[in-house]
Order: structure tokens, then C-alpha cells, then sequence
């Protein structure tokens, strides 16, 4: 099966719903030569409450790429929707759930209803596009950055339970070892939590072992869905591939990259790591070498403004392409439409790409 991204394409246009590109300017985009753009799934925003769904967006988003003859990626999830019950998601240690801010709302790993749910929505936005040149891609968890919040969140109840469930039968219930190998004092299985650990320190090794194998067992799920669906390529939106912040399960993402290779079996993976600011060519090597060999890396290209600068650097370090979002809302970035100089800028990478 043929790739969705042809092989001599290195620049895909990211939309974003802060700052959308003009429905009139996606010929401008079509006439640079770019051939594929993507977007989130908001899911927060497509369904406010259970059961009513808006697609106004996401549908306007598709029929103005593919009325230009773009290809489109469809990002999800990249957070979920924000109006299920609050054990549903994620919690810190405090018992606050993940949803009080709805960009960043993620559904709890380990409860089965929710991630059921999650992916029954991801099969809706398949089957809504499956007429038409779209793709939908696995993306970050978290924001597209990582795979768990920023604040230690395992802590919701089936979360609590399968920690508990998992440790007891890893140690044969003799809680005193377990004590001794987590460096916790826990006095019966019934109050035993996860613990709360920082990158760099050999601290709650059990706790990460757990995290390891539910996390990267959701991501086989998810992948799998969409592998066994399209066919070819797998997908990973997670930003912060260039560096370590333990509490985000990022420190899985070696262990991400090979078991996708192993347990989802994609003629290829594409990953990306998209940032707003440039990443320079010293973190695009660091990138490189935690991604190891055979996969896709895409990062970012600064906007359009960055391109002339980005686009060699990026194909000294062995880069795939780069995600170009022209109209993203950053500080001093206040353009609101494409303007010929992007274009310009678009023709002159995608010509250097390919010279």
C-alpha cells in the first residue's frame, strides 16, 4: 500500500483553530506546492455534551483542502471531550481530574468505559471522512506534547486499583519487599498508591515498570486501530521527544518507538515534534538519537519566516520534513492571512527539499 505522504513531499501546513488559515487562501497554499495540511480533533469543542456532536469546523476544515486537491491529517486524539463523568480522567494526587482545562482534558489509561468511548469517537471521525483524502493519526495524549500531564495524574481510582492489583501479583503479596524495592512504607495492600518519581533518580522503580506496560499497552490499542484501518504508516504527535520530564511518561519514548515497531508491525512510523520555537540543529540530532533508526522525524519549521533557515538544518540532520502552522497564535507572530512572501518562502523549501 502506497504511503499517504508521497515520498517527495517535506512540508505539511499545520490549521489551527486560534487562528485558521482563510477558506480564499488555501489556493495560495495549493499553488506553493504543498500538498497535505493538518488539524486537530478538538473533541472538547465537537462534543460539549454527551451525545451532541458540532463537526461545523473539522468539516470546514476538510472541504477547504480538498477542494484545492490537499491531502489532510486529522489529528486525534488530541484531547478528549470534557463532559463525562470526573472518573473518567486522569487525576493528580489530590483527586483533581483532567478536565478542568478542556484542551488538555486525557481520559484515565486504565478505565476501560472511557477508553472505549475514545475509541468509538475515533472511529466516528474515520468513517466521517472515509469518502475523502484524510487520514486520522494517533496524536499526543496530552496537548500533542506527551503522553501523561505534567503533574504526576495516575491517581484516579482505577488507576490506584490497577496499581495495586499489578504490584500485589508481581510480588506475590508480600508487601514488605514491595516496600523495600519502592522505597515506600505502605502498612497493607489496601492503602498502597503509586508513588511520585523524578527523572534521573533510581526512585519508584515498580511505579514506572507499571506505568511502562499500561502505557504503552493503550498505545498498541490506539495504534492498532488505526494501522489494521488504513494500512501502511503509523503515526505520533508528541513534541517533546528531544528531553526527559518524568512526570509526562516521556521518558517511555524509546520504548514507544519499538514497540509500535514490534507489537503494531506500520511499513513505517512517522513521528512529530512540532514546535513553535526553532529547535536548532543540536536538538534535532538529540531528537534523532532517542527516535533511533527507520522512523520519519517532522519537526517544526518556525513558521514561514523560519523556513529559509530550518529547511538545511533539518536536511543536514537527516529530518523527514517540516510542519509549517503559517497563522499559528504565538507572542510577536500576528499575521492573519497568507501573504506572498509565505508563499514564496514554501516554494523555496519545498525546491530545496528536492534539490
Amino acid at each position: 500500500m502506497p504511503n499517504f505522504i508521497e515520498d517527495d513531499e517535506n512540508i505539511i501546513v499545520f490549521d489551527y483553530r486560534e487562528r485558521p488559515i482563510p477558506k480564499e487562501d488555501y489556493s495560495l497554499i495549493a499553488s506553493s506546492g504543498v500538498r497535505t495540511a493538518m488539524k486537530n480533533v478538538e473533541w472538547f469543542f465537537i462534543e460539549p455534551t454527551q451525545g451532541h456532536y458540532d463537526w461545523s469546523e473539522p468539516d470546514e476544515f476538510v472541504e477547504n483542502c480538498v477542494s484545492n486537491d490537499i491531502k489532510v491529517l486529522l489529528i486525534t486524539p488530541d484531547c478528549v471531550t470534557a463532559c463525562m463523568p470526573d472518573d473518567w480522567y486522569c487525576q493528580s494526587e489530590q483527586g483533581v481530574p483532567c478536565n478542568i482545562f478542556p484542551q488538555y482534558s486525557q481520559f484515565s489509561p486504565w478505565h476501560t468505559e472511557a477508553q472505549a468511548y475514545q475509541d468509538n469517537f475515533t472511529r466516528m471521525v474515520i468513517d466521517r471522512y472515509a469518502s475523502v483524502p484524510v487520514r486520522v493519526i494517533r496524536g499526543g495524549a496530552h496537548g500533542g506534547e506527551s503522553l501523561m500531564p505534567y503533574e504526576p495524574s495516575y491517581f484516579d481510582p482505577k488507576a490506584i486499583e490497577s496499581f495495586r492489583v499489578w504490584a500485589n501479583g508481581k510480588f506475590y503479596g508480600n508487601l514488605s519487599v514491595f516496600n523495600k524495592e519502592e522505597g515506600s512504607s505502605w502498612r497493607d495492600w489496601d492503602s498502597v498508591k503509586p508513588g511520585i518519581f523524578t527523572f534521573g533518580y533510581d526512585n519508584k522503580l515498580i511505579t514506572k515498570m507499571w506505568l511502562k506496560e499500561h502505557l504503552l499497552e493503550t498505545l498498541v490499542r490506539q495504534q492498532s486501530l488505526l494501522v489494521k484501518h488504513y494500512g501502511g504508516e503509523a503515526w505520533m504527535m508528541l513534541a517533546h521527544c528531544w528531553k526527559d520530564i518524568a512526570e509526562t511518561g516521556n521518558f517511555l519514548i524509546p520504548d514507544v518507538v519499538q514497540v509500535i515497531k514490534d507489537k503494531v508491525n506500520p511499513t513505517k512510523v512517522n513521528w512529530i515534534a512540532f514546535a513553535h520555537f526553532n529547535m536548532g540543529a543540536s536538538l534535532q540530532r538529540i531528537a534523532m538519537e532517542r527516535l533511533k533508526d527507520g522512523i520519519d522525524l517532522w519537526t517544526g519549521a518556525q513558521y514561514c519566516e523560519g523556513l529559509p533557515v530550518n529547511t538545511p538544518l533539518a536536511k543536514q540532520a537527516g529530518i523527514r520534513g517540516l510542519i509549517c502552522g503559517p497563522l499559528a497564535m504565538e507572542d510577536s507572530h500576528d499575521q492573519k492571512k497568507i501573504e506572498p512572501w509565505m508563499v514564496d518562502n514554501l516554494k523555496q523549501s519545498i525546491a530545496e527539499w528536492r534539490a
